[in-house]
Order: C-alpha cells, then structure tokens, then sequence
C-alpha cells in the first residue's frame, strides 16, 4: 500500500512541472522552416523589456495583433505566411507565445528572428552609413 502511495505522490508532482515546461517550451520559437524558406518580407515583432509591442518599428496594441495578421495573411499565399519575433529577454515568452497563437489562427507561423537569421532592427531615428 505505501509504494502504490508513493508512486501516487511522483506523479502528481510531476504534473505541474510536465505542464510548465510545455509553457516553457511555447515561448521558445523556431528557425523559419519549409514551406517558409523563401519569405524575404513579412512582419517583425519586436518585445523591448519596457512593453509593449512594435511590428516593423511601429507601436502596436496587443488587441490589433489578430487582426492585423488576419489582414496580412489574406492576401499572401500559404508559404509566405510567417512573421518574426524579435525579443529581449525571457521575461516577454507570454507574449511571445500570444504572437505565435495569433499567426496559428490566421493561418500563418512565427519564428524566431534571430535563429533565422532576420536583418536586426534599427532603432528609429538612426541610418545605417553607406
């Protein structure tokens, strides 16, 4: 009776650090992939550590996000319906995880920016010399 108990207890333990790291593991995007190889222009969220959200170094409220990707992808084909996210740090992975949901239900994907190598941004206000 008392090692069925304590198998039990292992497993109920273990429930909520299975569910965490699944949490964990939404916020951690990939590298674009096949069929998205070839997109070479689409949207780039970026997190600052301040808030916020910014696509294409504009402010954007987290309520326009889905219908901001619903109207971007409309009108491109399926394998060019990806967008990237830039982040700052781990502290932003609700976030993260809220873009990637919102391009899943629109029909597209998110990646990460920098595992796939996406042009950094530049801070507004500042050119790149020729």
């Amino acid at each position: 009776m008392r090692s069925w108990m304590s198998v039990v207890s292992i497993a109920v333990l273990m429930l909520p650090g299975a569910a965490c790291s699944r949490t964990i593991a939404s916020c951690e995007l990939p590298a674009i992939t096949d069929p998205y190889r070839g997109t070479d222009e689409t949207l780039a969220f970026t997190l600052p550590d301040t808030g916020g959200f910014s696509v294409n170094g504009q402010a954007v409220e987290r309520a326009r996000i889905g219908p901001l990707l619903q109207e971007f992808f409309a009108s491109r084909p399926p394998n060019t319906r990806a967008v990237v996210v830039w982040r700052s740090s781990a502290a932003r992975c609700a976030d993260v995880a809220y873009i990637a949901a919102q391009a899943r239900a629109n029909g597209g994907a998110a990646f990460d920016a920098a595992r796939s190598g996406w042009p950094t941004p530049e801070p507004p206000g500042l050119r790149r010399r020729s």
